[in-house]
């Protein structure tokens, strides 16, 4: 009887015990951003692991007056290459020659896009 309460009082305490699903070990998402750490452990400011690929996050101007904060992916394999490689995507921006992936046109663009299809369906009518 000691032994089942001893066993009870165990479980309770400590929550559930092994989760049959996962076979009773820890689940790791392998898919999280982590902080990139140096030889010392300590973190590096604006560089990300995902996946082993290193990401530089920074903040980036929309076009819209708004900015947002956007993962680039880098190149780079290794830590050192990662960080100039951080440093160069850092100073594109700062000169405005960093391209994001994805398509975003000026405003002036997309006007002068939408008034020439405008005219084009007109001209079919």
């Amino acid at each position: 009887m000691c032994y089942t309460l001893c066993d009870f009082n165990a479980a309770k305490h400590n929550g559930t015990k092994n989760d049959s699903s996962t076979g009773g070990k820890r689940v790791v998402h392998p898919a999280r951003f982590t902080p990139a750490k140096d030889t010392r452990k300590r973190k590096i400011r604006g560089l990300w692991v995902r996946n082993g690929r290193f990401y530089a996050q920074m903040r980036v101007d929309m076009g819209n007056g708004t900015t947002k904060a956007v993962s680039v992916p880098l190149k780079a394999t290794a830590l050192d290459a990662a960080k100039t490689e951080m440093e160069s995507k850092r100073t594109e921006k700062q000169t405005g020659e960093l391209h994001l992936p994805g398509h975003r046109p000026k405003f002036s663009k997309l006007v002068e896009h939408l008034n020439e299809r405008q005219l084009r369906q007109q001209q079919r009518r």
